[in-house]
């Protein structure tokens, strides 16, 4: 019995690591792969990664404002290197 991904509504390591590698192959890398990576740790949306601003990253606390679309939940994510 094959299994179902109807369900699943995450990406796989492998295929985070298949966008990563179309991104460093475009027209502005370092931002796409930035985004990519934040979209997986942190769990955004498409719409929370393009909504962001830079008043939404705090350098001095070492955090990022995320404003939560679904269910109104803003969330402050820490920011590690």
């Amino acid at each position: 019995m094959q299994k179902s991904h109807a369900h699943r509504k995450h990406l796989t390591r492998t295929e985070v690591t298949r966008l990563l590698q179309q991104a460093a192959a475009g027209r502005a890398p370092e931002r796409d792969s930035c985004l990519i990576w934040m979209g997986f740790i942190h769990g955004c949306r498409v719409s929370e990664l393009n909504s962001l601003r830079i008043n939404d990253l705090d350098m001095d606390s070492g955090s990022l404002y995320i404003n939560r679309l679904k269910n109104g939940l803003s969330t402050i994510h820490p920011l590690e290197a």
